[in-house]
């Protein structure tokens, strides 16, 4: 997948060059929004999943 160079001159616009790769910089930022939007998803898929097999009715465990 290509990054458009428009997206990466908006994250960059008002970040601090030296501080874009430290542990708190930019970079570590867009892990943790990565990590978060994919786990976000895959709970989502998992709770889609577990209701349509249930028909909507609460499961027990």
């Amino acid at each position: 997948m290509a990054i458009k160079k428009e997206l990466v001159d908006e994250l960059l616009k008002d970040a601090d060059p030296k501080a874009v790769f430290s542990s708190d910089g930019l970079l570590a930022d867009i892990k943790k929004a990565l990590a978060a939007r994919t786990l976000n998803a895959e709970l989502d898929q998992h709770v889609e999943s577990e209701a349509a097999a249930t028909d909507g009715s609460t499961p027990t465990n």
